[in-house]
């Protein structure tokens, strides 16, 4: 038997959950499955893992197996890591590549891939058909299908706010009851790659109406949306600047830079700018909503114009991650790939 790379997505099944807060390792899955298959797309149509199983795809196919309580599908690592070659700036998060310049990194990606054995492993990617709570049951019974498996889990994070993604080799469940069910059933020695969830000032305009009335009209939702989204997007294409600089003063950078301030409200909007952050920081993670009905509910339509390019990040991160265990034997540069807030 191969040795394996074992990816769970997890989230609930039928269409009712399908584009809910609680879904996102799905829909992750979802976003890898169009990446392998070359055609995904920020307007993509979501179809849903079940949607999936019953599509015809010309490389990544999918299927209910239901002795194994999931839905399931397997690639060599070689074609998985493939679109690496065309994503240099994923590769920029690796030591070994990043002095090169684009050509030589594509380059370099072709003669590892070639020297290591990569040909040896496959990566078998699952969505448990079990709902959420009881996602430890599916996880298992793969597990026990093969040998030298190495398990990533992709998942949902309440406790940071959306746009944010971490991925830990160790860690508690933080009260979310898939994890809990895979540590009761599998252990917890797994990979965990987090996207954060939680409210979002910039993001969810509920979230902002509650502070709006404190700041000038100048900052208003739409205009930080937008400054927010662009600030997000250089972040997720490994925008240089984010290696010296921190989200926050980027983010504070870019909201002077298009606003015509004179000296008179400069101060003021400085000053507002900050506060501002201070409560982006301080914004309830359900605001105030119980914790189930929050995580069930659907993403925003701000949420959802994002959504596609932090799961394509997460996508090409999770390549990265696997090909950089096969080159250096660890997974060494988690934190390079982290997204956070500060």
């Amino acid at each position: 038997m191969k040795n394996s790379f074992f990816i769970i997505g997890l989230g609930n099944i039928t269409s009712k959950y399908l584009l809910t807060r609680h879904n996102v390792g799905f829909l992750c899955l979802e976003c890898i499955s169009g990446i392998l298959n070359a055609n995904y797309t920020n307007e993509a149509k979501w179809l849903g893992m079940e949607g999936l199983s019953k599509a015809m795809m010309p490389q990544l196919k999918w299927r209910n197996d239901k002795r194994l309580d999931s839905i399931i599908a397997s690639i060599p690592l070689t074609d998985f890591i493939a679109p690496l070659g065309d994503c240099v700036y994923t590769l920029q998060n690796l030591s070994y590549f990043k002095q090169d310049s684009s050509e030589a990194m594509q380059q370099r990606f072709i003669n590892l891939s070639k020297i290591n054995d990569i040909s040896s492993y496959q990566v078998i990617l699952a969505a448990p058909t079990t709902f959420m709570n009881n996602s430890g049951i599916a996880v298992r019974k793969i597990q026990s299908m093969y040998d030298n498996v190495q398990t990533i889990v992709i998942y949902d994070d309440l406790d940071t706010p959306f746009g944010t993604f971490n991925i830990k080799l160790k860690g508690g469940d933080g009260g979310h009851n898939g994890i809990k069910s895979i540590n009761a059933h599998c252990g917890k020695e797994y990979l965990r790659v987090k996207l954060g969830i939680g409210a979002n000032l910039f993001a969810n305009q509920i979230a902002f109406n509650k502070v709006k009335d404190m700041y000038d009209d100048l900052l208003s939702f739409d205009f930080l949306n937008e400054c927010y989204s662009f600030v997000l997007s250089s972040r997720l294409k490994n925008n240089k600047q984010f290696k010296t600089k921190t989200f926050f003063k980027i983010l504070k950078q870019h909201i002077i830079e298009q606003i015509n301030l004179n000296e008179s409200n400069r101060e003021k909007i400085n000053e507002q700018i900050d506060i501002l952050l201070m409560d982006f920081i301080h914004t309830h993670k359900t605001l105030g909503q119980d914790v189930a009905r929050y995580v069930l509910s659907d993403f925003n339509m701000f949420e959802m114009a994002l959504l596609p390019s932090i799961l394509k990040y997460a996508s090409f991160s999770i390549m990265c991650l696997i090909f950089d265990k096969i080159i250096s034997g660890s997974f060494s540069c988690v934190n390079s790939f982290n997204i956070n807030y500060k």
